[in-house]
């Protein structure tokens, strides 16, 4: 299966093995969904707190915060804050996805997809992948845990 996000080919040929799984495992145990929209929502992600060259935010909090037709990322222990134009798509009930360009002064930080999946509504875990960025390697993934605390 190919999804084009900003008319390029979205890879989840490495991912879909473990979606398969971690559905097949949560999908009998969790009755939860995710928002059908992100529009005025903040969630709160952890980022796994294993150290590694491919994942040199570790243990970091950040806040997304949305509005109709920007993503705004602010990273706690710094403040730092970027912003740009996102989508979002729920691909199941259980899954949803966000792709984002964020920049800082015209400079762009990351280019990623962030496919989260709930555990219950509000909470679950995500799978990030960065296709661009700032930080190096700026071809990486991480997970981590997210939490939606505000979605009128």
């Amino acid at each position: 299966m190919t999804i084009f996000i900003k008319n390029r080919p979205f890879f989840f040929s490495h991912i879909l093995v473990f979606l398969g799984s971690f559905m097949t495992f949560y999908s009998a145990a969790q009755d939860c969904t995710v928002p059908n929209t992100l529009i005025n929502s903040r969630i709160l992600l952890e980022i796994d707190g294993q150290y590694t060259l491919l994942n040199p935010h570790a243990g970091h909090l950040q806040v997304f915060s949305f509005t109709r037709s920007t993503l705004s990322v602010t990273i706690l222990e710094t403040a730092e804050t970027y912003s740009g134009p996102y989508q979002y798509q729920v691909l199941s009930p259980e899954v949803g996805l966000i792709s984002s360009t964020i920049k800082q002064k015209e400079t762009v930080f990351s280019d990623f997809n962030l496919v989260f999946i709930c555990l219950e509504d509000g909470l679950g875990h995500y799978i990030y992948s960065q296709d661009k960025g700032v930080t190096k390697p700026d071809i990486r993934q991480n997970t981590g845990n997210f939490f939606i605390f505000s979605n009128e």
